[in-house]
């Protein structure tokens, strides 16, 4: 856990400079304090910001123990716009993959 949270934390700040996406398999849930301080310094869920954060990523398919989560995440820097997000079967994965469509402008979603 401790290594998980150092990690986390590393993440470059959002905010001057340019725009930054961060993406991949955090292991974190909405609900984990460790990522909501993420999202706290700046950073939006794009599956949060269109109103599908609940869409399950993990496990992809087979017997759902434990049951499926969302640990897969797209954070855009609070000055981009999420248009889109979608969730798709990955095959050969155990995760899904996840795609979202971003503006580099103002929010949009």
């Amino acid at each position: 856990m401790d290594a998980w949270s150092r990690g986390l934390g590393s993440l470059p700040n959002p905010g001057s400079g340019p725009m930054r996406v961060v993406a991949g398999d955090f292991n974190a849930t909405l609900d984990q304090s460790e990522f909501r301080d993420l999202l706290d310094r700046g950073y939006r869920d794009a599956a949060d910001a269109r109103g599908d954060g609940l869409i399950p990523t993990w496990p992809a398919a087979g017997p759902q123990l434990p049951p499926p989560i969302t640990i897969d995440h797209v954070l855009v820097d609070d000055r981009a716009g999420v248009e889109d997000y979608s969730v798709h079967d990955l095959p050969g994965s155990d995760h899904r993959a996840v795609f979202a469509s971003l503006a580099l402008g103002p929010r949009q979603g």
